[in-house]
């Protein structure tokens, strides 16, 4: 498990450092895994209002891949997720 939550950190550093771009959909999937990851499937409050799409948009992520993935699973997919874009971005340069 710490392998898990090494490579888990390591990933959280390499999107915090902006080093490569994503769209808002992955964007959504990125904020959704990290909120799993760290213990909380589901958002507390609730929905956000239609008056603040962001939020609203990240409420929804959140809920859905909330439904889908153990904080376990999230875990594992959110370096593999960095990963396949940090490859992306590699290969389109």
């Amino acid at each position: 498990m710490a392998d898990v939550r090494s490579a888990f950190d390591v990933a959280c550093e390499q999107v915090r450092a902006g080093s490569f771009s994503v769209s808002d959909d992955e964007r959504l999937m990125l904020y959704a895994l990290f909120k799993i990851a760290g213990g909380a499937r589901a958002p507390s409050g609730a929905r956000s209002s239609s008056f603040d799409p962001i939020a609203r948009a990240k409420w929804d992520a959140w809920t859905e891949f909330g439904q889908t993935y153990s904080t376990a699973q999230a875990l594992q997919l959110y370096p593999q997720f960095v990963g396949r874009l940090a490859v992306r971005r590699t290969s389109s340069k």
